[in-house]
């Protein structure tokens, strides 16, 4: 009985050591589980204190032509207090253009990099620390502004852009061009369905009245010179019951962003924008006819193939043969 109960007494000590480094090795897995997790946590809350966020990929948009290329502009290294200075990139031409950050390191929640548009309309608030930096959002036009504004105390590295990227739309904001007084038609495919238009709008302009019909749906209209608008940024708006029409006087020269917008519904719409001039325009429209070549002799049925620019815009278009 003497040699059972040893035998018995050591069986048991053996479980018990068993047991202790089954426990031993289940706190060190639960531990280095926990481990993980607080650094996957601290990386997200100490990469981006704040709820902005920079864009890592080159493809988050449909482009029309885009071009990346070194564009150099940075703060000192380390910044100073009571620093408040903008940055404005311009990119002519652009449709839209936005900037590359290699690195961001700013005092969290009391200094703060902004980006802006042409307009100064805030695209984002960035503060704390983004080391591995990224791309800002995308500024419509052909303008982006970069601010850094800091306190009284705490300096950091501050920030460097090395590139831009934009797209150009071949000078005239891509396909969906208006001709002033012409309707154009399209259609919205379901409700929070947007489409941009783009009309050139000259000197001397008096009002823009422009019309959207889209039968029993309800779409609005937002405007917007020189970049695209938004639901919470543009010139002017029409946000009724339907279709829209709105009058803008003075609207100012140069492109004009015009975004439909589908509140409710889906289906076919029309929009005629009219450009009303005043003053005297002396300066006829600039014309060339590209086919056929000057001189030729041409029989049957021949088209006539003619390019007509103004800075006041053009209403309509003829050809008259001999006279």
């Amino acid at each position: 009985m003497h040699n059972q109960c040893i035998l018995v007494t050591d069986c048991n000590s053996r479980w018990l050591v068993f047991m202790k480094k089954e426990l031993l090795v289940s706190v060190f897995i639960i531990f280095s589980l926990l481990a993980a997790s607080s650094t996957v946590l601290g990386a997200a809350t100490m990469g981006e204190i704040s709820s902005e966020t920079l864009m890592t990929d080159t493809h988050t948009m449909a482009r029309d032509v885009r071009t990346v290329e070194s564009y150099v502009v940075e703060s000192a290294h380390p910044y100073t207090n009571n620093f408040d200075y903008t940055w404005t990139i311009t990119k002519a031409g652009a449709t839209q253009i936005r900037v590359h950050f290699t690195q961001i390191d700013v005092e969290s929640n009391y200094d703060f990099l902004y980006v802006y548009d042409y307009a100064n309309a805030q695209l984002q608030k960035l503060t704390g620390t983004y080391s591995s930096g990224g791309w800002s959002s995308w500024s419509y036009g052909d303008v982006i502004k970069v601010r850094l504004d800091t306190d009284y105390s705490v300096t950091k590295y501050g920030f460097k852009i090395d590139q831009i990227e934009y797209e150009d739309g071949g000078g005239g904001g891509g396909d969906n061009v208006l001709t002033n007084g012409v309707t154009s038609t399209s259609s919205l495919a379901t409700t929070g369905a947007t489409e941009m238009w783009t009309i050139e709008v000259g000197a001397n302009a008096l009002s823009m009245y422009s019309v959207l019909t889209c039968g029993s749906a309800d779409f609005d209209l937002y405007g917007r010179r020189g970049a695209a608008p938004t639901t919470s940024t543009y010139d002017w708006r029409g946000y009724t019951s339907g279709g829209e029409e709105v009058t803008f006087n003075t609207p100012g020269a140069g492109i004009w962003y015009l975004m439909v917008r589908s509140y409710s519904g889906s289906g076919s719409y029309g929009l005629t924008v009219t450009i009303t001039y005043g003053g005297s325009d002396t300066t006829p429209p600039a014309v060339t006819i590209n086919s056929p070549a000057n001189g030729a002799t041409v029989s049957g049925t021949t088209t006539i193939s003619f390019t007509a620019t103004d800075a006041n815009g053009i209403s309509s278009r003829a050809i008259l043969i001999d006279g």
